[in-house]
């Protein structure tokens, strides 16, 4: 099986490593710029193999490097997944791109609510496979931690398989074979723009809100922005549930949007997570802060000032934790 990743970053090498583990033939395809370090193959640190992964590099070598379109168009691809963020995915070049892979099924990772949309511009929804990343992944080292090399560190939590969905059956569960023979945790769902589009907006209020908090958990945690959250929330579930059915999952409003289930889970996650999660934040989030406005402006289009007044302020606040 011959498979193209679009982007090796923090994203695309953890993907990578597992599809070739399971057998297939990796190519990257990324930018000129990027690519005499990627040939040189990548380190990599995984928490879930070891315990002090840190001290337990690991090479990931012996794909593909591509950097323009004839080469794309030069070999037959079985699968093609697009690492990189919502506003990269929108950057100009995707329709040129699409055009260069002939019938290989295209793997959509980007959790936006029209992200999808822009996407079958370009493509046959036939054709596509639905994702979202359920594990984190970073650059190596962090603030606070000590490496032999400079690499990527990822970690599967056991309880969040990254998820999949694809009107074609035979096309998701080739999706589905090639990952798991890497033993990369996936599972099937009936549709994951629908079953993520609730759970990344309360993320993006997360995220906008430690942000604001110099990425502090106990900050948050003492804030009165974080009674904000559910508020926030619950006028962009009112504007998506219009659009996606079924309306935002009970365990999400009953359970996880409430101030107290809110601050036990900023007490908890640093004691179950093996690395910093505050410095993780910090790192992926302020490298893709594009995405997080991106996602607030989607919002705001979506519902109109009345709907989402709440949502216009958190965008506000934003900017102004931007200077």
């Amino acid at each position: 099986m011959k498979i193209l990743l679009v982007g090796a970053g923090a994203v695309g090498q953890v993907f990578g490593r597992h599809l070739q583990k399971g057998g297939a033939e990796v190519s990257f395809y990324v930018r000129e710029k990027y690519a005499e370090e990627a040939r040189g193959g990548f380190t990599m640190y995984a928490w879930n193999e070891h315990r002090d992964a840190l001290k337990h590099p690991l090479r990931f070598e012996g794909f593909g490097v591509l950097t323009t379109l004839e080469e794309v168009a030069s070999t037959t691809w079985d699968q093609v997944y697009l690492c990189v963020s919502s506003t990269a995915l929108r950057a100009g070049w995707l329709g040129d791109f699409v055009a260069q892979l002939g019938a290989a099924t295209l793997v959509c990772l980007q959790p936006g609510m029209h992200d999808k949309a822009y996407l079958l511009q370009y493509i046959s929804e036939e054709r596509v496979v639905m994702g979202t990343i359920g594990f984190n992944s970073y650059y190596a080292p962090m603030p606070g931690e000590e490496v032999e090399e400079e690499g990527v560190a990822y970690w599967f939590p056991f309880f969040s398989p990254s998820p999949f969905s694809g009107s074609e059956r035979v096309r998701l569960q080739g999706v589905l074979r090639a990952l798991r023979a890497g033993k990369l945790p996936c599972m099937k769902m009936r549709d994951v723009v629908e079953g993520s589009v609730y759970i990344s907006a309360v993320l993006m209020f997360v995220v906008t809100a430690l942000e604001c908090h110099e990425w502090s958990f106990s900050k948050l945690s003492k804030s009165p922005l974080l009674r904000d959250i559910p508020k926030a929330s619950f006028e962009v579930f009112a504007v998506l549930s219009k659009t996606y059915r079924p309306p935002a999952p009970l365990w999400l409003v009953k359970l996880v949007l409430r101030p107290f289930a809110l601050r036990f889970g900023l007490w908890l996650a640093p004691r179950l997570i093996p690395f910093d999660i505050e410095q993780f934040f910090r790192a992926h989030f302020e490298k893709v802060g594009d995405q997080t406005e991106l996602y607030l402006l989607e919002y705001l289009d979506a519902g109109g000032e009345h709907q989402t007044k709440t949502v216009a302020d958190w965008l506000s606040r934003l900017r102004q934790c931007r200077g």
